[in-house]
């Protein structure tokens, strides 16, 4: 499946309140997306006997990042903050788990449907994670994270969080230069962490910026 040219900006920010799909307009095989640094590249024997070929693929990168965060798995209930109010913390006062998800999965979960081959070339080659790690929460009612007064109005969560990068794999006989096809993915660069949001409109509404 060919995906669009688009590069992500780095302070674009990936909202799952469960699982979000992304629609992309297609793109010649042989077109890399603008912007992309080739990473590294892959040998690949596939077949058996007569049918047995040697295929190449060759890793592109988007060097910019984005980042998943989960609202539905916050540590506490929305707080609401007026600018200029008190200092506040936000306290573990509900449990919760996010699962281990492998990069296949990661992927798909964020709409990109990338064969397994590719994924599993890609985290070789680009040296990601091959697994987006999981994480669990007990309410303690300890202190989770301390915010200033001058934070900006708001309802204030803190949630799991994931930052990855979109990656292009094309395929392509070894010694040719002719692009069989091309896939997306998304590699995870950074383990799963705790990350403060807030929406300035309603608790809920999706509508999240990130703090600090």
């Amino acid at each position: 499946m060919n995906m669009p040219k688009k590069t992500f900006k780095k302070v674009i920010t990936i909202i799952l309140a469960a699982m979000m799909l992304f629609i992309f307009l297609a793109i010649p095989a042989n077109a890399i997306d603008p912007g992309y640094i080739y990473v590294g590249s892959r040998d690949e024997t596939e077949g058996a006997l007569w049918w047995k070929k040697t295929y190449t693929y060759k890793v592109y990168e988007d060097p910019n990042w984005a980042r998943a965060f989960y609202p539905n798995k916050s540590i506490c209930s929305p707080y609401y903050h007026q600018q200029g109010g008190a200092d506040f913390t936000l306290s573990y006062t509900q449990s919760g788990t996010i699962s281990a998800q492998v990069a296949v999965d990661f992927s798909r979960s964020l709409g990109l449907s990338a064969g397994s081959t590719a994924i599993s070339i890609m985290v070789q080659v680009a040296q990601t994670f091959s697994t987006a790690t999981g994480m669990s929460w007990a309410a303690s009612g300890g202190v989770a994270a301390s915010i200033n007064s001058i934070a900006p109005t708001g309802y204030y969560l803190m949630v799991p969080a994931r930052n990855f990068r979109r990656y292009e794999t094309d395929k392509m006989l070894k010694g040719t230069t002719n692009v069989i096809s091309s896939e997306y993915s998304y590699g995870i660069v950074r383990n799963t962490y705790l990350l403060v949001i807030y929406d300035t409109s309603n608790a809920g509404a999706s509508n999240y910026h990130v703090y600090g």
